[in-house]
């Protein structure tokens, strides 16, 4: 069994043309993650965020594999954290990408759960 998350901003649509990816984690075993710790921790896989994108200054790959923060850049955003726990671990790489995600969980969501906040600057 493990979970996966997928932090998005569908309200970004209007400024970058689609949903900004801040978060994609899998293989995680277990029920926290502190602040920052997606930066160190090697327990579980991060895939590439949407700080990797045009819009988001074409960062390296490398570097964009990680929490990549909230920045609403014309209004107070609806951020949605996805929760799916899995019966399996996935079988995916570091830098996988949202539809990688989606089609390696397909058929082993247990369950889902989505958490939305409204964020400002």
């Amino acid at each position: 069994m493990s979970l996966a998350i997928v932090l998005e901003d569908k309200d970004a649509y209007p400024v970058a043309g689609f949903a900004w990816i801040h978060w994609l984690a899998a293989n995680i075993t277990r029920f926290e993650i502190k602040d920052n710790e997606s930066q160190s921790a090697k327990d579980f896989i991060q895939g590439q965020n949407s700080w990797t994108s045009i819009q988001g200054g074409e960062q390296p790959a490398e570097l964009c594999c990680y929490y990549g923060g909230m920045t609403p850049p014309d209004k107070p955003h609806m951020y949605e954290l996805h929760v799916f726990a899995l019966d399996k671990m996935l079988k995916l790489e570091r830098g996988f990408l949202l539809n990688e995600l989606f089609w390696e969980m397909e058929g082993h969501v247990l369950e889902k759960f989505t958490l939305k906040g409204l964020y400002d600057n």
